[in-house]
């Protein structure tokens, strides 16, 4: 935000205003009169701004880690109701609140003060002209961008330093400490990578708030609602999402349009060439029938004519002879015939007219002779 000048307001009364150039001026705030002394010494460094972003000492504020569960519909609600049991003020507060969501539920981080605190310092500021963008917790002024997921923490104070522990933008806990934590004490608390401190520690580990670059996005506005001037850049985006929201919807309804009266025309069209093609399927079916039977034809032609065999055979077969077996050999095409005979040389010669006849066996039985003859096809 170019040309905002923050403000720490502290615990024993002081503010601390970082102006964008120039020095910074510890100023006592005593009831009345902020908004114009800060008038006055935007006039004598020569300042033109009047955005104002004001920053809490953390033990002005209350701070509170809690759990809700995943199943929490709405998160706001769920914390409004809890609101009176959750904060020690019996008279109205401001609040806001973080939610990390884990795997067993919402680790919730609220911070909360009384709404008269806050609300006195910014209609003084208001009366001097000015206008307040947020009303932030000191660490959140620390919070950098260019950490993006890097866990790191942050010691604040000196005599009761309040440890801070950040994933990127994001604030995962507050400790409050009785005696200054040692490196490791942080690191075992925290799991950090790199410890920021804004007092002077003799670890050389610690490193200087100064080197930050405070670039980060900012949580806990605690400003009340009805300080909040509108963001009509934010409802100018907002406008523009919508309406390409809109424009998306339109374009994918006029394809779906599209797609829709040219499936409809393609429906009609194979409605009226149904009945051609349910014709053109029974003529295939029937042409299939068709060429079986022409095959079967064309493969009696091929085969062996049984009956016209048995016909001869019933002729040439003596009166004193009959079969008992006949069968074909499906390799070498010869018909072998079994049976009896009184008188095994006419049957012979009668069976050359069907063919080639050789005697396979014979074998006297019951005053008959029972012979086994193969015929080989003419």
């Amino acid at each position: 935000m170019k040309d905002v000048i923050e403000i720490i307001f502290k615990k024993n009364g002081s503010a601390m205003i970082h102006p964008p150039r120039g020095d910074d001026l510890l100023i006592e705030v005593a009831g009345k009169g902020l908004g114009k002394q800060l008038a006055a010494f935007c006039v004598e460094r020569g300042l033109g701004t009047a955005s104002l972003i004001l920053y809490l000492d953390e033990d002005l504020l209350y701070f509170k880690k809690f759990q809700l569960p995943l199943k929490t519909a709405n998160l706001k609600e769920a914390v409004g109701y809890q609101l009176s049991l959750l904060v020690p003020f019996a008279e109205p507060c401001l609040h806001s609140f973080a939610a990390v969501r884990k795997k067993e539920a919402y680790d919730v981080l609220l911070y909360a003060i009384q709404a008269g605190r806050v609300e006195s310092m910014v209609e003084d500021l208001l009366a001097g002209g000015f206008q307040v963008t947020a009303v932030l917790p000191e660490s959140q002024r620390y919070v950098s961008g260019k950490l993006k997921k890097t866990k790191w923490a942050l010691l604040l104070g000196d005599q009761s330093p309040k440890m801070f522990s950040f994933e990127g933008n994001q604030l995962q806990d507050r400790l409050f400490c009785r005696t200054e934590p040692s490196f490791e004490d942080v690191i075992t608390f925290s799991g950090a990578e790199i410890v920021f401190s804004s007092g002077r520690p003799e670890d050389d580990r610690f490193q200087q708030l100064n080197t930050i670059e405070k670039t980060g996005r900012k949580q806990f506005n605690l400003l009340p609602a009805s300080y909040l001037r509108p963001d009509f850049f934010r409802m100018i985006l907002i406008g523009l999402v919508i309406l390409n929201i809109l424009a998306g919807i339109s374009v994918i309804g006029i394809k779906g349009y599209q797609v829709w009266s040219r499936s409809k025309s393609i429906e009609a069209e194979i409605t009226s060439i149904l009945p051609q093609v349910k014709e053109t399927e029974a003529l295939r079916v029937r042409e299939k029938s068709l060429e079986k039977s022409i095959t079967r034809i064309e493969n009696l032609g091929r085969n062996f004519d049984l009956i016209r065999f048995l016909e001869k055979l019933t002729t040439v077969l003596p009166k004193t002879a009959y079969l008992d077996q006949i069968r074909m050999d499906k390799t070498t095409g010869a018909i072998h015939i079994q049976g009896f005979t009184e008188n095994i040389s006419v049957l012979t010669k009668k069976l050359q007219e069907l063919g080639d006849t050789t005697l396979k066996s014979t074998r006297r039985r019951k005053n008959k002779t029972y012979f086994h003859m193969e015929i080989s096809r003419k």
